[in-house]
Order: C-alpha cells, then structure tokens, then sequence
C-alpha cells in the first residue's frame, strides 16, 4: 500500500493524525494500567527489604545472644577453674587459645578483680577489654583504614579460691560476618559507624560502598531506621539503613532492583508491540516506521517506567523494526490492490513467533547490560516470556481483525480513496501530456 509522502497533501494529514490518536490512546489507556503495576511492583521489592531488614535484625540479636551464651559457658567450664587455681602460666594460654578456635569467636579475656587484664587472645588489641568493655553488646575499637565492631559478653568466674573476676569472649563484626548474612538474607548487607563503613558484602568492599551517593526516600521510626536509594557501577539498589544500638553503629540491607526495573520496562513492550503491528498490518511499512521512530524516542526520553538503558533501548528498537517489517508482510496486498486477508490461526502463529524472536533479542541486551549469560537472561525472562507470548496470540489472532475490519471502513473514504484520486490525477495529466502510465 502506498502512501505519499507529501506533508501537506491530505493522506500524509491523515497519516499524522492517526499516529497522534494512537499514542493518545494508547496513554490514556495502557499508562494508568502500567503505573498500576510499577506501583506494584515497587512495593514488593520495598517489602522484600523491610522482610530482609527483620530477618537481618534478627540474626544479629542471635548473634548477640550467641555471644552471651558463649560467655556463660566459658565461665563455668571446669578446666578453666582448674587451669586458674593450678595451672601454669603457658597452659592457660594455650587452652584459652585452643577454646577460642573451637568456639568460633575471636577474642577470650580473662579479667582479675581490679579489672586488670591476666589473660589475652589478642594482646595486639587497640584497647583493654577488660577496661572498656564494661557491658555486653557492640563495641567500637579504633582500626587502621576504618575502626572495628565487636560483640562482646561478660561473666563472672565463681572461683572463691582467687580473685579472678570475669571472663570476657568477643567476635568481630568484619566483611566475614557480613558475607554470611547476605548468605542468609539473600540481600548485600554492610555496617558503618556513623558515616563510614566499617564492614561489607559488595565486592568493592567498603571503598566502593564509600563513594556511593544515596538518595534518602523515607525516614521510619523516628529516624531510627532510614529507606533509600542508590547505584553501584549502573545496578540500582533499594536500602534499609537501621541502628544496632543506642549509639552510632547501623546496620544496612539492599536489593538489587535490576530485574524490578526490567520487568517495568518490559510491561511496556506488551502495549508498542501490538501498537506498532497493527500499525504496520492496517496502514503499511511508511506509517509504521514513524510511529516506530515516535514511539522509540518517546520511550528512550520520557520513559517513565525505569531509567534509560542505551544497550536495552537498541535491542528493542531493533525487536520494534522486526515487528513493523512482519506486520507489514501479513498485511500485503495483492495484485488487484485488495489486502491478502490471513487467516486467525495464520496470525497467532505470526504473534507467537515474532514475540519469541523479539524477547530473544530484547534478552541479548538484557544480557550485555546485566552482564549476565544470554542463557541466564532468557531463563530468568521465560515467565515474562510465555505471558508476552499467550497475550500477543490472542491479541493478533482476535483484536487485529477486527481493529483492520474497523479502521477500514471509517477511514477508507478519507485515505485509501485519497491515494485512488491522486492516483487517477497523476494519470489523467499523464494523458494529456502524451506520457505512457507506469
């Protein structure tokens, strides 16, 4: 079908104005139905951070609680009481460091009555536990690049025979600890002292996590717990910030929102998918490419619905020329000038295997994106997928009919009937001229 190109002359006036009816309808339509969702899904990647916050405030309360068991038990050992009353010296130490390794914690101090210091796993320590750490919970050492945070326990040794006071045992709180919370969790969890991390899953390790920029979304609790948003080497997050105790330390959950933000993105491909075919089925190749240009900058600009990703909007721009060219094929027309009509099962197929081959191709910039394996990419895609597939199905076999039976006849009279009277009027002054009429 051919249409001119001319952008007075009355088809092309047509042609513009259906293309701003179309994506009129299409806003007015498809957006609230996709804000909807991208609501959605934004409250559940904030609930699975709040359900990642408790389950971590949990294991750190387990760990504390570890840690003050940890102590009763060491006090009430009986080699250390014989070690203390009978022992020597060397033996002691050896067994203290024998009970340390065995208990998997990082520090057992045994403290005499004037709190002084008589036995120490790590005497190269920045303080004297049994001097400063007078209460059990979290404490701040002082470290060279950033300080450190322990949990501590202490208890009382019951020996009447000496003047042996308490033991204290203590585990640091180091990238160690943390890579087995995320383990747990299943989200990057990091600790800092006031503003400066001491402790973190990432790979970059805190020099990384340091030169983040975050952008706070909400403060809950009285400010005691602190939601917000950041970006490490282009992958958004979603974070949770909350305090360990009274004072400076916090602790912090994140999620990698990536495939939060692809799934928005994708939503939107359902709606300029059909868009476009239809375009290109009812009105051919011409009309289709620019709504395709229209519709690609539209998306790659303005997109609402996650940020813009050059290597995804090439991938679907590349998927959206493949849909124009198969819309324009299965809308051929024929050699007397009518449409080829295809048959309802001819365009599920269609539907079905263009949007297959479009979510393969939009999967490669996923892919290079992500820096995923294409076959990850696809895998994680395949739910998404077979909904793409199953809707386009339907909407190519059912809706594309009856939109192509509907715009033809309200329009007919105004473009197809346009081209026929350019047309007899290129042949008439052709006539009368003396040329022949290609």
């Amino acid at each position: 079908m051919k249409v001119p190109f001319g952008i007075h002359s009355v088809t092309a006036q047509m042609i513009l104005s259906f293309i701003g009816v179309v994506i009129l309808t299409a806003v007015a339509v498809g957006v609230p139905a996709l804000w909807l969702l991208r609501e959605q899904l934004q409250y559940q990647a904030w609930s699975q951070v709040d359900q990642g916050q408790r389950a971590a405030n949990s294991l750190y309360a387990a760990k504390q609680s570890e840690v003050e068991s940890l102590a009763i038990l060491t006090a009430q050992r009986p080699t250390l009481g014989d070690l203390l009353i009978h022992g020597q010296p060397a033996d002691m130490e050896d067994y203290l460091v024998a009970l340390e390794k065995s208990l998997d914690i990082d520090i057992v101090s045994i403290c005499d009555f004037d709190q002084s210091t008589l036995y120490n796993t790590q005497p190269a320590l920045a303080v004297d536990p049994c001097k400063s750490w007078n209460l059990d919970g979290y404490q701040i050492l002082p470290s060279d690049p950033v300080p450190q945070i322990w949990l501590s326990a202490r208890y009382p040794i019951a020996l009447n025979e000496s003047n042996i006071s308490d033991v204290i045992v203590g585990k640091v709180l180091d990238d160690r600890f943390v890579l087995q919370l995320r383990d747990q969790t299943g989200l990057e969890n990091s600790i800092k002292v006031g503003n400066q991390f001491v402790a973190t899953s990432f790979s970059g390790g805190t020099e990384q996590i340091s030169l983040v920029n975050y952008a706070d979304v909400s403060a809950i609790l009285q400010e005691e717990q602190m939601r917000s948003t950041f970006e490490i080497n282009s992958f958004p997050y979603y974070s949770t910030r909350f305090k360990l105790n009274d004072g400076e330390i916090w602790a912090e959950v994140a999620l990698r929102v990536s495939p939060i933000l692809a799934t928005q993105q994708r939503l939107v491909l359902i709606l300029i998918f059909s868009i476009l075919f239809v375009t290109a089925y009812v009105f051919g190749t011409q009309m289709a490419i620019w709504s395709t240009l229209i519709m690609s900058l539209l998306f790659g600009i303005i997109n609402p619905w996650g940020g813009f990703i050059p290597q995804i909007w090439i991938s679907q721009v590349i998927g959206w020329f493949y849909i124009v060219v198969a819309g324009a094929i299965m809308g051929r027309t024929g050699k007397n000038g009518q449409r080829l009509q295809p048959r309802r099962w001819e365009l599920a197929i269609t539907g079905a295997f263009v949007t297959f081959i479009f979510e393969q191709v939009t999967n490669v910039g996923y892919s290079v994106t992500f820096g995923v394996p294409f076959v990850i990419a696809v895998t994680a895609a395949v739910p998404f997928t077979i909904l793409h597939i199953i809707s386009n199905t339907i909407i190519f076999s059912q809706v594309v009919p009856m939109l192509d039976s509907a715009l033809t006849q309200q329009l007919k009279g105004l473009i197809w009937n346009a081209e026929t009277e350019q047309d007899s009027k290129r042949e008439t002054n052709l006539k009368y001229y003396g040329e022949t009429v290609n």
